[in-house]
């Protein structure tokens, strides 16, 4: 009656003695559909002892009673083997959903672990770009230091020239500043080529 209300079949008591076949065939053919399924057999004969059913089945996880039984014999063995089968079965269920669990946190894992290493790179690069930043402000500094003496120099001699030309003044105190201050702007250039 499960196969018909289309609801999973746990347990089968099934006889030795089925016309055209034995039980432990019909068993085999059962468990081709559903491998899960408990089947208890009921035997009245003493030919079949509990190997050669296991021989004609193909398995050796099988149940057998003998004909004449008792019927608490029969309601001990379906609630311990309904008992097995749906404690299998959730067991079946739980791995599929601990296997899917770890498929996803391994996944999320991988992802986690991309993004660490994307925020690592851009942390390095951002480390790297204030690295840059401070040594180009250093230098920076270190060029605008000796530029603005030399710009400052030819301030001065260019307003030494213009006296000079102003006043037709060839002195040699005027000659002997501008020397002075092209020396010195001479020597900043150097400074400035050093580093």
């Amino acid at each position: 009656t499960g196969q018909e209300d289309n609801q999973p079949v746990s347990l089968i008591f099934l006889d030795m003695s089925i016309p055209g076949m034995n039980g432990a065939e019909a068993a085999r053919e059962i468990w081709k559909i559903d491998p899960s399924i408990k089947i208890v057999f009921v035997t009245a004969f003493n030919e079949y002892t509990s190997a050669s059913i296991s021989k004609i089945a193909g398995r050796d996880d099988i149940f057998y009673l003998r004909k004449p039984f008792n019927p608490d014999e029969i309601r001990q063995f379906a609630r311990a083997l309904t008992t097995e089968w749906r404690l299998e079965k959730e067991k079946h269920t739980l791995t599929q959903k601990l296997q899917r669990a770890n498929r996803e946190l391994e996944e999320l894992n991988a992802s986690l672990n991309d993004r660490v290493e994307k925020q690592t790179a851009m942390l390095i690069q951002s480390e790297k770009m204030a690295s840059l930043g401070i040594l180009t402000s250093g230098i920076a500094n270190k060029l605008n230091q000796p530029i603005s003496k030399i710009k400052k120099n030819l301030i001065i001699i260019g307003e030494e020239t213009v006296k000079v030309l102003e006043n037709g003044d060839d002195s040699s105190s005027c000659r002997t500043t501008v020397k002075g201050l092209v020396e010195a702007s001479q020597q900043q250039i150097l400074e400035v080529e050093k580093t």
